[in-house]
């Protein structure tokens, strides 16, 4: 059975709770702020720092102090201030499985991923801790993806792999965890910061992938593209193990250094280029239309420096970056910084025309619902950035 979002779509406008509305733990809610960016959610009662939950968040009551301890179905909990909070009602109900059909497709860097790495850079050149591998926990790792982000294809970046193979022993493990269906792919290149494409295969038929091989180049004093793009061509298994609509997933780790913007245009400039003459010297069908690239750019779509990339990547295939203009309503994907916080925004999906047809929402969800504080706690369990994905309803397919 496919995975459907979490949030609920609710089909009426939800009013603020009226104040003969007596709160008492147990409660069932529903957050929503007027803000498109989400509900802020603080780690303790009266805590100035905060994440963002999506707006229509459904949780329960478990603590009341001057604000509400609200847990989500996820068993995430934060505190919210009463604005925010409406009582549940009964009445209201999820659009119906048959119209929701869809997967999710996202992309999370996990910061290294390799047994006996030591974490924290650059944080911990700057007074920040260091994060030791036995810390992480995959267990915890594998119910973030599987559970709470409800993934069918998720990139992963920055993932090692054995010497001259595609395979890795840290994926293998994790595995182990997320449950027999679970697969991937792995590129060869990067060295111990690869990429992967890790996917469920109840709800995926992986037919074919392939390794962009990009010449070596030097901008800016850095490689465009030391880890070369991987992309992996997918099958949507429908009720019955019909297939439906497919599509090419392209995992995406730009240089690192945000100043490196020149670097990034190139990369993207050289990736742009294979696609004009879709995938020459590839294995994907030619008259594949849908096509979708997510990872971790390494670059922020909304700061100052010229990246043109964002909206003008090639004219073949209208690929476009999956994130609002405003830059504000656009969460952070990465915790940086001492003390650590979601500041960076360098994590995107992108999508062509076609596919983007296909997708339940225009824009991308920043998963800031998985975090937990201290953040430092999540970035010594799990990362530092955060998963961002994006819903691709299950159909037939017409390219």
């Amino acid at each position: 059975m496919h995975k459907f979002s979490r949030f609920l779509v609710f089909l009426s406008v939800v009013c603020f709770a009226s104040p003969l509305w007596a709160q008492e733990i147990g409660d069932r809610v529903v957050l929503h702020s007027d803000n498109p960016a989400g509900v802020p959610a603080h780690p303790g009662d009266g805590d100035n720092s905060f994440v963002r939950w999506p707006n229509g968040t459904e949780g329960e009551i478990v603590d009341i102090g001057n604000w509400f301890e609200v847990e989500t179905a996820t068993g995430t909990s934060g505190w919210v201030t009463a604005r925010y909070v409406t009582p549940a009602s009964p009445d209201e109900e999820p659009i119906p499985a048959n119209e929701t059909d869809a997967i999710v497709v996202g992309t999370w860097n996990l910061e290294h991923f390799k047994n006996g790495a030591t974490r924290g850079f650059p944080e911990n050149t700057r007074g920040g801790p260091s994060y030791l591998a036995s810390e992480r926990d995959l267990g915890y790792i594998s119910s973030i993806i599987r559970d709470q982000i409800g993934a069918s294809i998720l990139v992963l970046n920055e993932v090692n792999g054995r010497p001259g193979l595609d395979t890795s022993a840290e994926l293998d493990a994790l595995i182990l965890q997320l449950g027999p269906s679970w697969d991937y792919s792995l590129s060869r290149s990067g060295n111990s910061q690869r990429q992967a494409i890790l996917f469920d295969s109840d709800d995926v038929r992986r037919e074919v992938c392939h390794e962009f091989a990009i010449p070596e180049e030097d901008v800016q004093g850095k490689d465009i593209s030391a880890r070369d793009p991987l992309a992996c061509y997918f099958t949507i298994i429908g009720e019955g193990g019909s297939e439906m609509n497919d599509f090419v997933v392209v995992a995406l780790h730009l240089a690192s250094g945000q100043n490196n913007n020149l670097n990034h245009n190139r990369a993207m400039e050289e990736l742009a280029s294979r696609f004009a003459n879709i995938f020459d010297g590839s294995p994907f069908p030619t008259t594949e239309l849908d096509i979708l690239i997510a990872g971790d750019f390494n670059a922020n779509r909304y700061d100052s420096r010229s990246e043109n990339f964002w909206t003008e990547f090639g004219d073949v295939y209208d690929i476009d970056t999956l994130s609002p203009n405003d830059g504000e309503q656009y969460l952070a994907t990465r915790l940086s910084g001492v003390p650590l916080a979601p500041r960076s925004k360098i994590d995107y999906v992108m999508a062509s025309g076609d596919l983007r047809e296909d997708l339940v929402l225009a824009e991308a969800h920043i998963h800031h619902e998985v975090l937990v504080t201290p953040f430092e706690e999540f970035r010594r369990l799990a990362s530092d950035h955060v998963p961002v994905s994006v819903r691709v309803l299950v159909s037939t397919d017409d390219d």
